[in-house]
């Protein structure tokens, strides 16, 4: 009688199944949200996008009588996205009395040597401050575009100060800093970007 060899036969894998929710689907469109940092490596600080929430080497930046420019990138796209709808901004700042501050932002992508608009620089109203830490949201209607593998995802805010002196957060723990204090304040330090991309299904 010949005998028989026992033989392993390895079990299949689940199938890899992407989901989004209803609102997703009926539109077309899903969010990502991207939190504002900055980090540290050799001899500089890097404003970066993320989706961790990691602790920003700095939690504030201040604007004190002029205009300061903050530009977060992200990683390099491994994959093809496409931007498509409309991009909100969440940002908590800490005015000073009695002085005109704003502040705009706007999205683009960057392929290393260059940027292209991914919406316009929005801004918002002129607002005399009271000390009163709070939150500000900004809207960014996108146009449809491409990001490509390697290119990068911009996020540009400048702090609009007149006079005195205007703070605002971008640490994705949300820690309290010298001059905001979302632990006890109306605000928050977590400076967010909510990306919305096109479904491919």
């Amino acid at each position: 009688m010949t005998d028989l060899i026992p033989q392993s036969f390895p079990t299949p894998s689940e199938a890899v199944i992407a989901t989004f929710d209803a609102e997703d689907l009926a539109g077309g469109v899903g969010d990502v949200l991207l939190f504002a940092s900055m980090n540290e490596d050799t001899g500089a600080e890097n404003l970066v996008l993320t989706r961790r929430v990691v602790y920003s080497s700095k939690v504030q930046t201040a604007s004190i009588n002029g205009t300061v420019t903050l530009t977060f990138d992200s990683a390099p796209l491994n994959l093809p996205r496409t931007a498509k709808g409309t991009a909100y901004i969440n940002i908590g700042y800490a005015p000073s009395a009695g002085q005109n501050q704003s502040f705009s932002a706007q999205v683009q992508k960057w392929d290393g040597s260059s940027a292209t608009d991914l919406s316009s620089e929005i801004t918002t109203p002129t607002f005399t401050g009271s000390n009163t830490q709070t939150v500000a949201s900004l809207e960014l209607p996108l146009t449809q575009t491409i990001i490509k593998v390697g290119e990068q995802l911009r996020l540009i805010v400048k702090i609009i100060a007149n006079g005195v002196s205007c703070f605002i957060g971008h640490d994705p723990k949300n820690r309290d800093g010298a001059n905001m204090s979302p632990s006890t304040a109306n605000t928050t330090t977590i400076l967010t970007l909510f990306m919305p991309f096109d479904i491919d299904i």
